[in-house]
């Protein structure tokens, strides 16, 4: 599914329609392969930097229940041929370990994705797409069934502290309105209403790219984005924007600058 489309929500659902008890989690796109190998294996003591004690790994935790793939995707080919292998013979060395541990473990997964075009890109391997492809549910995104637009701003709603009303001008150009980040979109539209203390929401209340029905860009420049240089000015919008984006790239390498 989509960005937005509650792919971890089902997830969860699943967990609890199968009674399942022990459910592990990961999002896959937080790792390196390294950190990758010593997350799901697990390792010993000082087996590498950093590893000051001996820890577990996801999937012998999991052992007996489901280990969930968050963002599966943006595993590299490395780390994918890593995964696949211990889904098929479920037993594996932690880092710096020669004892050999045995799991008997479920995988669910998770994307955003168009994965048939990464396998035919060369970018997501066919043959662990095979192993995890047994059962798929294909999450439709919100423009495709908009009956339920409504419906998520009242559930959305109904967790505030105080009440707020839609007018029916506004709530129609919600149901026109593409919503390209899906329910994450409606969730965060509710949630800047509660900040700025709106309780009756009019067109005038609506963010631009909603009342004027502006569908998604392709290109790099989201509405967002223009929304934020008309508040912000473009010069402090540059600012701000190449700091995050600086923290953010250090973040996904875990402190590396280079």
């Amino acid at each position: 599914g989509e960005t937005g489309t509650v792919k971890r929500v089902v997830a969860h659902l699943i967990r609890d329609i199968l009674k399942v008890e022990n459910f592990i989690e990961i999002n896959c796109s937080q790792y390196s392969d390294e950190l990758f190998v010593g997350e799901l294996f697990g390792h010993t003591d000082n087996a590498f930097t950093g590893a000051k004690k001996e820890k577990k790994g996801l999937l012998e935790l999991a052992d007996g229940g489901v280990i969930f793939l968050d963002e599966i995707h943006s595993l590299s080919s490395k780390s994918q041929k890593t995964l696949l292998k211990a889904i098929e013979e479920k037993e594996f060395y932690p880092v710096g370990s020669n004892r050999k541990v045995k799991s008997d473990f479920r995988v669910m997964s998770a994307t955003c994705e168009d994965i048939h075009s990464m396998i035919e890109l060369g970018t997501f391997r066919k043959d662990l797409y095979a192993r995890i492809s047994t059962f798929q549910i294909s999450l439709s995104p919100l423009r495709e069934r908009r009956e339920d637009i409504e419906l998520l701003f009242h559930y959305f709603i109904s967790k505030q502290p105080f009440r707020i009303l839609i007018n029916d001008l506004a709530l129609e150009c919600l149901h026109n309105y593409s919503w390209p980040q899906n329910t994450r979109e409606i969730q965060d539209l509710v949630e800047n209403w509660v900040v700025h203390g709106h309780r009756l929401i009019t067109p005038d209340v609506l963010p631009s790219r909603i009342k004027n029905n502006i569908f998604e860009s392709k290109g790099l420049v989201t509405d967002e984005h223009l929304d934020l240089v008309e508040e912000m000015g473009l010069k402090e919008f540059l600012v701000v924007f190449k700091k995050e984006l600086i923290q953010g790239m250090t973040k996904r390498h875990n402190g590396t600058v280079r």
